[in-house]
């Protein structure tokens, strides 16, 4: 039976199919998501890895058609809102592993967690450092907004950035994109009335921040991800770094052989250029499946902003809040996409399993006119 493998071109796949190699796998197969025209396409990386491990590769093209087609399904699928864009194109790529006979797919889930591989690790200790050295809250702000005024803080990360170097905030995670206060912005009053504090990292250390997202989103949102993109498929996922005895072996490795700040996975690059991984792919920035969400809702998704804001039809949500973020967006004023698409994936929920009486077809508003852009 063939053993398939999800390889996005990053790290930690190309690492999953080196150890598929030297385990002398003889009929492995790797798949892909292709973005065509995105700057975050990696599928050059992807195939040169698939074939420097000798893997039969397909590749499994999404486009904002095949997106919004997939949606309804994925809503289904996802009863228990889990609102990662990444699902959707995992969704067609676990598709397409099954039409071609692989029905079991090792996934590279749980190595950034482990090794310190997100850049929001690294910029949390480096905002801490720096807030060290700016006494004085008044100070701290007025060096934020001065290095907003000129380009070194994009719009979409100013929540964060004042949260950690000007308030000192504890660490929220890789999945929180608003701070406290801005939440209370997006949210009414009485939504806020059951509102509980933002859960935070205990300590400031690379590890510490890893730990967090380890036993807070691993089991909540990227195992629950995985198994439903690919059991929606009839597909089984097995997730080889979240092994048992790998993981413990791993926290009991010197902080400094998984991570150091400004430097993710030391050890696993190490490996990766002693089992062969290129080294383009070894030394490359990590995005996986990355949809450019981003560009579709400045475009053939904007009539779907257009009906949100023009319906509100989930309560809790201050729309009047959001539609200026919407309108930064579409404006290129900001990138506030991830955002933008968890409160899409709301509505699309919420229609769906609370409020059946207004669905939202995504297909229907492609191409229509946004009066806000």
């Amino acid at each position: 039976m063939p053993v398939g493998a999800f390889l996005s071109g990053g790290l930690d796949s190309s690492l999953v199919v080196a150890a598929m190699h030297r385990l002398n796998h003889r009929d492995t197969r790797t798949f892909s998501a292709v973005f065509p025209g995105s700057s975050d396409d990696e599928s050059a990386f992807a195939r040169r890895v698939a074939g420097r491990f000798n893997a039969a590769h397909d590749e499994q093209p999404c486009r904002h058609d095949e997106f919004l087609d997939a949606l309804p399904y994925w809503t289904e699928l996802n009863d228990d809102l889990v609102a990662d864009a990444s699902s959707l194109p995992l969704l067609h790529v676990s598709r397409l592993a099954r039409a071609r006979g692989c029905i079991v797919m090792l996934s590279g889930e749980g190595a950034d967690e482990l090794f310190g591989g997100y850049g929001s690790y690294h910029k949390f200790v480096l905002l801490r450092r720096l807030s060290a050295v700016v006494p004085g809250l008044t100070l701290r702000r007025s060096v934020l907004q001065l290095a907003a005024a000129s380009g070194l803080v994009a719009d979409q990360d100013r929540p964060r950035v004042a949260e950690y170097f000007v308030r000192r905030g504890g660490y929220l995670g890789t999945a929180a994109v608003l701070s406290e206060g801005d939440l209370e912005r997006v949210l009414t009053t009485t939504a806020l009335r059951d509102h509980a504090p933002l859960p935070r990292a205990a300590g400031t250390s690379l590890p510490a921040l890893g730990a967090f997202d380890f036993e807070r989103r691993i089991p909540d949102d990227l195992l629950v991800r995985t198994d439903r993109a690919t059991m929606g498929a009839s597909v089984e996922a097995r997730v080889p770094f979240l092994d048992q005895d790998l993981v413990t072996l791993t926290w009991r490795l010197p902080a400094r052989a998984r991570s150091v700040p400004g430097v993710s996975k030391i050890v696993l690059r190490r490996l990766a250029r002693r089992w062969g991984v290129p080294l383009q792919t070894v030394m490359h920035r990590k995005i996986g499946f990355q949809l450019p969400i981003g560009d579709w809702f400045r475009g053939p998704l904007a009539g779907l902003w257009e009906t949100v804001l023009r319906e509100r039809v989930v309560p809790g949500i201050n729309y009047g809040a959001l539609a200026p973020l919407v309108r930064a967006h579409a404006q290129r004023h900001g990138d506030f996409e991830e955002l933008l698409w968890r409160f899409a994936a709301l509505e699309l929920w919420y229609r769906r399993w609370i409020d059946g009486r207004r669905p939202l077809d995504p297909a229907s508003v492609v191409g229509a006119e946004a009066a806000w852009r």
